[in-house]
């Protein structure tokens, strides 16, 4: 017995056609697991008992809700009424269920108490007890389950005939929408998709990232701008004062030597820069510049001293990602692939495709030769020359059959000179050539002669016609009858040895098309392998573990020790850090330079890219003198004095109480200014971070549905050809189509060409297509454990040979024989067709399977039908 949820009671109450009523489903029965056919009239209620399922399960009803809100009059009180409530009571709407789930009996009841009936399809607008208690927060059967059924339980559960309309009116966004939903994972990322990039269906709707666009246009930088022109404004003010002010400056006493080594420019020594006509604050300006390139070179220094090593650590970092991008790229997915690669090497696509072209053809002329006669003999003959990987003695024993043709031609001019045009005659040699016949017929219960249809001596076995018809015929025709024994001895073993013959080339061709079929397949599958032997030098065609584990060797050989390796990189981050442990160049995606700490946790790659950033901005560093800078020359002592000496300098300038009030203002402004625009600089980042995720989501989202795709492409076309019988289409295919914004459609495949399905596919047709992808779906879910489907009606425009392999394929899923791997438990399904409703019947009990069947004869009256 099955551990997942099954449905045993149900009672409602003042809901849609019903005031009240109560169904049992399989009463008296061991089990819960099978089919309840529910049959009867049109508008006597078959399909609000589906409703009141979908209703207390989930809190709406999917297609009741969806044609309301399609009124363009929806808030009219007036059309608000009998929407849920039984003939527009008042009273509260009632559905209880009693359920087994996990061996165990619960009881779920949903009430609705409102008044205004449209607010009964949202969930939180009902009440929702378990057992009696009553639920405040998650109001639908999730909570039981666990798993998240609601929201998606119209799409996945239910299939009806309106539903199968709109698969016949879907475009391929629409198409691919609705595998969307079926695939599960994919709509909620669509949510987010929508929110970033706004809904495509909604020209009025601006996503996030549109919003924010508009803001920093409309917004941040005109701020940023008004801000800039406020702070320059005030600058100009802040040099005017200092013009003024500049005579009266002395500066600090001669006590404060400066060293002359060098400067950033021949002219900037102290005194030089003291004794300009410039205004003080750009003499602050020239001093803060010449501290800065003191600076700079004693960074120089400090890092001229671990470049050697710093390249060395670069060429070991290098190495290393060799090794690792050869394991991933290279030789672990030569193990993950490796039956795939080896059984294609030295193969083309073009080959496999041309040969499975040859492989159909050869069936279709299979086909034509499915009788023993000569021209059937010839074809196979013809065949075993065509067929690759014969077998040789398989053919030796085919070709006995020329042998036994010559003999039994030889039998047959023997025998010519036996005919007579004597009818009588002729009887009698039947009866005595077809003895063994005869007694075969009568123990079979045939009481009627099969060749003159007397029933008074044929059912008496003592009465034994062959042997009379023998003695009449005499001794003569003894030997005629020899012969004919002998020819259909003869015809016997030619036919044998043809239908075995026959078989064998028939399995030989299937068994070769499914290794071709998964050449092909191989060839998807290694796609991205062959790509990356390319990149690494390796003919595909002859790479081999031997190989591989050679260079992987070679690889290993010239990493570096990984003691060493560590030893080395500390020794270059001890001298290239600062004092707060951030490393010189070496920024991060937040825009601060790392610390020690977070480059060790970069993995190779983020550690090239960062000495990569170190080396480049260490280049840069030096190209900014004019001069050549011998850095043997330079002592510690000297440029610490030199900064020194700078620093009482601009300290001296920047403390004149005069200046103090602007430059506090320009300050302030200035502050300001920046503050504006780096909020401008983090926005249009945050900006290019909503674009990147959105740009990762589809990505996301697209590699899902191309996964999901594959997953259930080939399961439809089985369920859709075993469905559909008889067709001009050779398969219904579902495929990932568009490189930039790729979505699921449905073809159909004529003549080994893909076209549109829904271009093709009669109404028919399109309702077994509908009916697959449910059942498709169906089967994707037979892990979780909730398996109970709502068929409502679906198959009014099949014909009746469609219906019977459906109902076929249904019988077969139900059947006891197959309890350990069905993917339903329980089968509702409704129909009006009598004829059709006789056949379900008649099938659920000729195969034993276990069902319900209440007939309506009224709404909401019943009689369950045994």
């Amino acid at each position: 017995m099955s551990n997942g949820l099954l449905i045993k009671n149900i009672y409602i109450k003042n809901f849609r056609g019903y005031s009240e009523k109560s169904f049992s489903f399989f009463e008296g029965k061991k089990e819960s697991q099978g089919l309840i056919l529910l049959s009867g009239s049109n508008g006597y209620g078959k399909t609000s008992l589906l409703d009141s399922i979908e209703w207390c399960f989930t809190g709406t009803i999917h297609r009741l809700k969806e044609d309301f809100y399609a009124r363009k009059d929806k808030k009219s009180a007036k059309l608000k009424k009998c929407l849920i409530r039984h003939n527009g009571q008042r009273e509260d709407v009632v559905v209880e269920m009693h359920v087994m789930y996990r061996g165990e009996e619960l009881s779920i009841k949903r009430i609705f108490k409102k008044e205004d009936e449209s607010l009964a399809f949202e969930p939180d607008n009902s009440d929702f007890l378990v057992n009696g208690i009553n639920l405040p927060e998650q109001k639908t059967i999730d909570i039981v389950l666990d798993e998240p059924i609601a929201k998606d339980f119209y799409e996945r559960y239910t299939c009806s005939y309106e539903k199968n309309l709109r698969v016949y009116e879907k475009s391929r966004e629409n198409i691919y929408e609705m595998f969307s939903s079926f695939f599960g994972g994919t709509k909620d990322i669509e949510i987010i998709i929508n929110n970033l990039a706004g809904d495509k269906k909604n020209k009025n709707t601006k996503g996030i990232i549109d919003q924010l666009d508009f803001k920093i246009k409309t917004e941040n930088l005109p701020d940023s701008q008004k801000k800039k022109e406020k702070y320059e404004e005030a600058v100009e003010e802040l040099n005017k004062l200092l013009e003024s002010k500049q005579s009266s400056e002395k500066g600090p006493s001669d006590s404060l030597k400066y060293p002359n080594h060098f400067y950033y420019k021949a002219e900037t020594v102290p005194d030089t820069i003291l004794a300009s006509e410039s205004n003080l604050d750009e003499k602050v300006k020239d001093l803060k510049k010449q501290r800065v390139y003191l600076q700079n070179i004693k960074i120089i220094k400090d890092i001229s001293s671990v470049i050697d090593l710093t390249n060395q650590f670069n060429e070991n970092l290098k190495n290393q990602k060799k090794y690792e991008d050869f394991i991933s790229k290279i030789y672990r997915p030569f193990q993950e692939l490796k039956h795939e690669i080896l059984s294609i090497q030295g193969k083309t696509p073009d080959v496999i495709t041309e040969e499975k072209k040859e492989c159909r053809s050869y069936e279709r002329d299979l086909l034509k030769a499915s009788k023993s006669s000569l021209e059937g003999i010839n074809v196979l003959k013809a065949l075993t020359t065509k067929i690759k990987g014969i077998d040789d003695h398989r053919i030796r024993e085919f070709n006995s059959i020329d042998s036994l043709l010559e003999k039994c031609h030889s039998f047959e001019d023997q025998i010519k000179g036996f005919i007579t045009a004597d009818d009588e005659l002729d009887a009698l040699r039947a009866i005595v050539d077809h003895k063994s016949g005869l007694e075969v017929h009568r123990n079979n219960g045939f009481k009627e002669c099969p060749l003159c249809g007397s029933e008074e001596n044929f059912a008496n076995e003592n009465v034994m016609l062959a042997k009379i018809a023998k003695d009449i015929l005499g001794e003569v025709d003894t030997k005629r009858n020899e012969l004919q024994l002998k020819i259909n001895e003869c015809q016997k073993e030619v036919k044998s040895i043809f239908q075995t013959f026959y078989s064998y080339l028939s399995e030989a061709l299937t068994k070769r098309l499914n290794e071709l079929e998964n050449l092909s397949r191989y060839f998807e599958l290694t796609n991205e392998f062959v790509k990356n032997c390319n990149l690494y030098q390796f003919d595909f065609h002859s790479v081999d573990e031997e190989r591989l584990l050679q260079k992987k060797s070679d690889l290993e050989n010239s990493l570096q020790k990984t003691g060493e390796f560590i030893a080395l990189e500390g020794k270059i981050m001890k001298v290239i850090a600062d004092e707060n442990e951030e490393l010189f160049g070496i920024v991060g995606k937040h825009g601060r330079n790392l610390k020690i700490e977070e480059f060790r946790l970069l993995d190779t790659n983020g550690k090239i890219y960062g000495v990569q950033l170190f080396l480049k901005e260490y280049l840069k560093l030096k190209e900014t003198f004019p001069v050549i800078i011998n850095l043997e020359e330079i002592t510690q002592m000297d440029i610490e004095t030199k900064i020194s000496i700078l620093n009482k300098w601009i300290l001296h300038i920047e403390t004149d109480e005069a200046l103090k009030s602007k430059r506090k203002q320009v300050l302030s402004l200035e502050k300001s200014h920046k503050e504006s625009e780096e909020i401008c600089l983090q926005k249009e980042k945050e900006l290019e971070k909503l674009k990147g995720v959105l740009k990762e989501l589809k990505h996301l989202r697209n590699h899902w549905d191309k996964k999901m795709v594959e997953s259930i492409k080939v399961p439809l076309q089985k369920i859709y050809r075993r469905i559909n019988r008889h067709t001009n289409i050779q398969d219904i295919n579902l495929l990932i189509e568009g490189k930039t914004t790729p979505m699921a459609s449905l073809n159909a495949n004529v003549n080994d060409e893909q076209v549109p399905a829904t271009n093709i596919l009669s109404a028919g047709q399109l309702s077994v297509m509908a009916l697959a992808i449910f059942l498709t779906i169906s089967m994707g879910q037979k892990d979780n454990e909730f398996k109970c489907f709502f068929l409502d009606d679906p198959i009014q425009t099949m014909d009746d040979l469609n219906i019977l392999s459906f109902i076929d394929l249904l019988r077969t899923e139900l059947a006891e024989t197959n309890k350990d791997n069905k993917f339903i438990d329980q089968l509702f399904f409704t129909t009006c067709d009598e004829n059709l409703e006789r056949l379900i019947t008649h099938k659920m009990n000729s195969f034993g399977v276990n069902y319900t069947h209440i007939h309506f004869s009224g709404y909401g009256e019943y009689d369950v039908v045994v």
